[in-house]
C-alpha cells in the first residue's frame, strides 16, 4: 500500500472516518496531503453567505440536476497608464474553469456544503434515470495529475500524483451514499485497480511491438477487449471510481454521443476539461442531451476561446444590459471595472488604430487594444498563427497564446519583442508537440490570443490575480439558484526586476507552478478573499466585487439558458 500512515491518520481525526477509509483504499493514487482548511478558517463566513445572497439567480427552467454544478472563474488584474502617467486599475476574466479544479477546501464552510449537496443531488437523478432503464450507475471523478509523467508496466511511480486529488473523496462519498442501496451497495475503487491489467497490457504492447504497426494495433485492441471481459464482474452494481483525467481519458470511448469505459455506459463524469479533451481526442462530439457530465457547460470550461467567444455574445444580451438595474435593486451601483467588455480582434479587420478620426483620449484607446482577443483553430494552424503575431505587432500590442485543454498554466507561450519570427515560429511548434505529450491529442487548438498585460502586483511585488466560484444551491424546498462568491487571491513568488524583463511582464499564478518553483507550502502563495481586509489589500472595493459575482451568475444562467437549453 503507497498512502502514508500519517496521512490516514490525519483524515481520520480531522475530517472523518469515511474520507480516511476511501484513502486507505486507494493508496496508488495519493502522494501527501495539502489541505487548504487553514484557508477555508480564515474566510469570513458572513462575507461569504452576504455575497452569496447579492448575486442569487434562478436556475434556468428545465435544467437538470447535473447540468450544472460548480465553475471557478479567474480574473487578471492589470494596469493602464494614462498620458500623465497615472494608473488605473482593469480586469478581465482569463478563463472559467470547471469541476476539476483543486483547493475546494479554499472554499468557506457553507458554501462547500452547498456545492456537496449539489453533486448528492445530481447522482440523485442519475440513479433515478438509471432505475428506468433498470441500469446501475457509474459514475467517474477525475482529477488533473500524471500528465508528463512515465507509466512502466501498468504503474506510475507514486511521486507524480497529485497532493489535492484526495480532496475528490468528498465528492466520491457524496455519490457513494447516494447511488447505493441496502441491498446492493456501491463498488468505490480508483481507476488505477480498474485499469491495471489493461494498463500492464499495452504498455507490454508498446514496447514489444512499437515498430510493427499492423500486430501493435491488433494487440491493442484485444487488450480493449480483454478490459471490457473484466468490467463485465461489475455490471450489477453501481460504481464509483476516482482516478487522473490523463489515464481515464485513454480507456474512456465516446459512441452515439455517451461516454463509455471498456463498454460500460458513464452515467456521471465530473471534469470539465476530461470531457473536452476526450471528445477531441475522439473526434466526436459528446450529446449533452444524453451525457451526464456535471457541467453541460464543459467546452466552455475547458476551452478558453468559447469561454471569450460566450462572453462576448453575452454581453451584448438583454440579461447583460439588466445588470444595472439588478445592482441597482440590490443596493449597490454596478461597476465591473471592465469584466464585462471584451472585443472579438476578428481575421481580416484593422483594429482601432491610434491614427483613426476618433474621440479616444490615449487610456481609452488602450483600454480598447487590451481587451482584445482572437482564436486561433486546427484549420488556421501554423499560418493562423503568424498572421495573429503579425496583426498584433501591427497595432503595438504583444500577443499571449493560451491552448485549450491544459491546466496549470502549461503550454502558454508569448513573443518575446525583438524575437525573430522565424525563432517564435519553432518554438511555438516545440510548444504545441509538449502540450499533446502531456494532456493527449485533444490538447492545443484552438488557442486563444491576447494581449501580455501589465499584471498587477501586491506592495511585496507578487503578481496575483483573483478566482471566484460559481456554484449552484439548493434550499430547502428545492428551489435551485446560482450564486458567486469571489475565492481566493493567487500569487507568485516576489518578482525580481530582472526577472520580470527576462519573463516579458509574463507570470504564471499558479500555485502549484509556485509550490514547484519554490519548494515552500501552497498558503504562502494563497490569500483568502471572502475578508475586508484581502480587499483593501488589492485595491478593490466591496461594491466591484459584489458586481463582478453578480455578473458571473448572470452569465451562468444565460449561458445555460442560451446554449444549453433543453427542450
Amino acid at each position: 500500500m503507497n498512502c502514508n500512515s500519517c496521512d490516514f491518520d490525519y483524515l481520520n481525526n480531522i475530517v472523518d472516518y469515511r474520507i480516511a477509509d476511501l484513502f486507505n483504499g486507494m493508496g496508488s493514487l495519493f502522494y501527501g496531503i495539502d489541505d487548504k482548511v487553514l484557508i477555508s478558517n480564515d474566510q469570513d463566513q458572513e462575507l461569504a453567505d452576504f455575497f452569496e445572497k447579492i448575486s442569487e439567480i434562478d436556475l434556468p427552467i428545465g435544467t437538470k440536476a447535473y447540468d450544472f454544478v460548480c465553475c471557478p472563474p479567474d480574473v487578471i488584474a492589470y494596469y493602464l497608464k494614462d498620458s500623465n502617467n497615472t494608473k488605473k486599475l482593469e480586469y478581465n476574466c482569463s478563463e472559467i474553469n470547471g469541476t476539476g479544479f483543486g483547493g475546494m477546501r479554499n472554499l468557506p464552510k457553507n458554501q462547500l456544503e452547498s456545492i456537496l449537496d449539489t453533486y448528492k443531488n445530481a447522482a440523485r437523478e442519475i440513479t433515478d434515470e438509471c432505475k428506468k432503464k433498470s441500469e446501475h450507475p457509474l459514475i467517474i471523478v477525475e482529477n488533473s495529475g500524471r500528465e508528463s509523467a512515465e507509466r512502466i508496466n501498468g504503474k506510475y511511480p507514486i511521486s507524480v500524483n497529485s497532493k489535492l486529488i484526495w480532496e475528490k473523496l468528498f465528492i466520491v462519498d457524496k455519490f457513494a451514499q447516494q447511488i447505493c442501496s441496502s441491498g446492493n451497495p456501491c463498488y468505490i475503487d480508483s481507476f488505477d485497480n480498474i485499469a491495471a491489467c489493461y494498463f500492464e497490457d499495452i504498455d507490454l504492447v508498446k514496447s514489444v511491438f512499437y515498430k510493427k504497426k499492423d500486430a501493435y494495433n491488433k494487440e491493442i485492441k484485444n487488450a480493449y477487449t480483454k478490459a471490457i471481459m473484466s468490467m463485465t464482474q461489475h455490471k450489477n452494481k453501481p460504481m464509483v471510481l476516482l482516478g487522473y483525467s490523463r489515464d481515464i481519458m485513454e480507456c474512456c470511448k465516446i459512441n452515439n454521443g455517451q461516454e463509455y469505459l471498456f463498454g460500460r455506459r458513464i452515467n456521471g463524469f465530473v471534469n470539465d476539461r476530461a470531457a473536452f479533451n476526450l471528445s477531441k481526442k475522439e473526434n466526436k462530439t459528446l450529446d449533452y442531451k444524453k451525457t451526464h457530465v456535471m457541467n453541460i457547460t464543459f467546452e466552455e470550461g475547458a476551452n478558453k476561446l468559447s469561454a471569450f467567444l460566450a462572453r462576448e455574445e453575452f454581453h451584448s444580451s438583454t440579461d447583460a444590459k439588466s445588470l444595472p438595474d439588478l445592482a441597482k435593486k440590490r443596493g449597490f451601483i454596478y461597476d465591473a471595472c471592465g469584466l464585462d467588455k471584451i472585443y472579438h480582434f476578428k481575421k481580416n479587420e484593422g483594429g482601432l488604430s491610434f491614427g483613426s478620426n476618433i474621440s479616444y483620449n490615449d487610456l481609452d484607446v488602450a483600454d480598447y487594444r487590451m481587451r482584445y482577443f482572437r482564436g486561433v483553430t486546427e484549420d488556421d494552424g501554423i499560418n493562423g498563427v503568424m498572421r495573429t503575431l503579425t496583426d498584433f505587432k501591427n497595432l503595438g500590442i504583444n500577443p499571449l497564446y493560451k491552448p485549450s485543454g491544459t491546466g496549470q498554466g502549461k503550454g502558454i507561450i508569448g513573443y518575446n519583442p525583438g524575437e525573430l519570427e522565424a525563432n517564435f515560429k519553432h518554438r511555438f511548434y516545440e510548444n504545441l508537440d509538449k502540450i499533446k505529450k502531456e494532456f493527449g491529442k485533444g490538447a492545443g487548438y484552438p488557442f486563444l490570443v491576447m494581449p501580455v498585460l501589465n499584471l498587477a502586483k501586491t506592495d511585496l511585488n507578487e503578481v496575483y490575480d483573483m478566482r471566484f466560484v460559481i456554484y449552484k444551491k439548493i434550499n430547502i424546498s428545492g428551489r435551485s439558484t446560482i450564486h458567486t462568491i469571489p475565492l481566493i487571491i493567487k500569487k507568485t513568488p516576489k518578482i525580481k526586476k530582472e526577472e520580470y524583463e527576462e519573463n516579458n511582464g509574463f507570470f504564471l499564478t499558479n500555485i502549484t507552478h509556485s509550490v514547484l518553483k519554490t519548494g515552500r507550502p501552497s498558503t504562502d502563495f494563497t490569500i483568502p478573499l471572502c475578508r475586508e481586509d484581502s480587499l483593501k489589500k488589492i485595491g478593490i472595493t466591496k461594491d466591484q466585487i459584489k458586481s463582478m459575482c453578480l455578473y458571473f451568475s448572470v452569465f451562468q444562467s444565460w449561458l445555460l439558458k442560451t446554449k444549453y437549453f433543453r427542450v
